[in-house]
C-alpha cells in the first residue's frame, strides 16, 4: 500500500488498506506502535475521502478495536446511512453498541447483520459472544453449532462451540468439540481449558488438573 500511494496518494482503496492493515496488526498485537499507525492511516483515509464508505468502516473498525466504541457507533452509522445493506457495518455496530452497553441495539444490529449474510462465519461468531455475555446459553448452542457447520476446520469456531457447550451444561459434548478445536490447532489454550472445565465439572479433578497444567 505504502509503495502504491507512493506513485498515486488520490489513490483510495491503498488509504483504506493501509487503515485495515494496520488494524488487522492491532487487533491480534495490541500494540502501541499499531495503534499510533491505524489511527494515522485511518484518519487520513477518512480526510482524504470524506464520502467513501469504506473509509468510514476502516476507523469505525480502528475506534471499535482501540477501545473507543461510541466513536466507532458513530461512523459504522455513517455507512449503514449511505449502505442499509451493508453487514459488516451492521456486525460492528452491534459490536460496538455492546461494548458501551447498548445491550437490545447491539442484539438488534447483530441479527440485522445475520440477516443480510446468514452464511457469514465472522457474523455468527459475533452473535454468539454475544449470546454467551448474555449468558443465553441455549441459543448460543444453536448458533454455535452453525458456526462449526459454516467452519467445519476452524479451531476458533469449535472453541466457541465449546464454550457455548460448557456454560450450557452439556459437558461430554463440550469436550468433544474442545478436542475438535485442538485437533485443527494444538496449540489453542481456550479449547484446553474448556476440555479441562468439561471433566472438572463431571467430578473428574485430576485429569482436569492435569490439562489445566498443560493449557497453562
Amino acid at each position: 500500500f505504502d509503495r502504491a500511494l507512493a506513485d498515486d496518494q488520490r489513490l483510495a482503496i491503498a488509504h483504506v488498506g493501509l487503515c485495515l492493515a494496520y488494524t488487522r496488526e492491532l487487533e491480534f498485537s495490541a500494540s502501541a506502535w499499531a495503534r499510533r499507525k491505524a489511527s494515522e492511516a485511518c484518519g487520513k483515509a477518512v480526510r482524504e475521502f470524506p464520502r467513501k464508505a469504506a473509509a468510514h468502516l476502516a476507523q469505525a473498525d480502528f475506534f471499535r478495536l482501540a477501545g473507543l466504541p461510541s466513536d466507532a457507533i458513530d461512523h459504522y452509522e455513517w455507512v449503514i446511512a449511505e449502505q442499509p445493506e451493508n453487514a459488516d457495518a451492521w456486525r460492528g455496530l452491534g459490536q460496538a453498541r455492546y461494548a458501551e452497553r447498548i445491550t437490545n441495539g447491539a442484539e438488534e444490529a447483530l441479527r440485522e447483520s445475520l440477516a443480510l449474510r446468514p452464511r457469514d462465519a465472522r457474523t455468527v461468531a459475533a452473535y454468539t459472544r454475544f449470546l454467551l455475555a448474555e449468558r443465553r446459553y441455549a441459543d448460543a448452542v444453536g448458533i454455535a453449532r452453525t458456526l462449526v457447520q459454516l467452519d467445519p476446520n476452524s479451531s476458533s469456531a469449535y472453541a466457541l462451540f465449546a464454550q457455548a457447550l460448557l456454560y450450557n451444561g452439556e459437558f461430554p459434548a463440550a469436550i468433544q468439540a474442545g478436542r475438535q478445536a485442538v485437533a485443527h490447532d494444538l496449540d489453542n489454550r481456550e479449547a484446553m481449558l474448556t476440555i479441562a472445565g468439561g471433566y472438572y465439572y463431571q467430578g473428574n479433578y485430576a485429569r482436569a488438573g492435569r490439562i489445566y497444567q498443560q493449557a497453562m
